[in-house]
C-alpha cells in the first residue's frame, strides 16, 4: 500500500511506501517514506529520503537527509548532506557540511562540526560534577 501526501496534514500514517510533498505528519511507520518540503514528527522505517524538511526524529536501516534539520537521526546507514542535526548517531555516518551538538557513529566520514568534542564533553562533565559538589558543600555549611 502506497500513501502519498501534498500540500497536506496527518496524524498517523502506516503504509508500505510513503510520498509526502509540502506536508505534515506527526508520526510516520514505513518501508520506505520520501518527503520534500515536509514537517516529520517521528519517522520509524527501513530508508528515508527527506529534503528540505524538518525531522523531530528519524530512525531507519538507511537514512538520507538534504538540506534539513533534525533532532535527532539514527540509523546503521546515515548519509547526511548541508544539515543541521542535534543527535547523530549510526553505524557508518557519511556527513558533507554538517552541524551538530554530538555525533555518535562507528565510522564517520565526511565534514561534521560538533559542538560537543571529546575534549568538550570531558570538560563539561568535570565542571558539573564539581559545581554540583560544591553546591552540596555549601548547602552543609548553611
Amino acid at each position: 500500500m502506497k500513501e502519498s501526501v501534498s500540500n497536506g496534514a496527518v496524524g498517523r500514517v502506516k503504509a508500505d511506501s510513503v510520498e509526502l510533498s509540502f506536508s505534515a505528519a506527526r508520526e510516520v511507520k514505513a518501508e520506505v517514506v520520501e518527503s520534500k518540503c515536509s514537517a516529520l514528527g517521528f519517522v520509524k522505517t527501513d530508508t528515508a529520503r527527506v529534503q528540505a524538511s524538518a525531522v523531530g526524529a528519524a530512525i531507519g536501516s538507511s537514512t538520507h537527509l538534504t538540506n534539513s534539520y533534525s533532532t535527532a537521526t539514527g540509523g546503521a546507514h546515515v548519509r547526511v548532506e548541508n544539515s543541521m542535526i542535534q543527535w547523530l548517531i549510526g553505524g557508518y555516518v557519511e556527513a558533507n557540511k554538517v552541524f551538530s551538538l554530538a555525533v555518535i557513529g562507528g565510522a564517520v566520514h565526511g565534514e561534521v562540526r560538533t559542538l560537543l568534542t571529546a575534549r568538550t564533553a570531558m570538560v563539561f562533565g568535570i565542571a558539573l560534577g564539581l559545581s554540583g559538589l560544591a553546591a552540596r558543600f555549601l548547602r552543609r555549611l548553611i
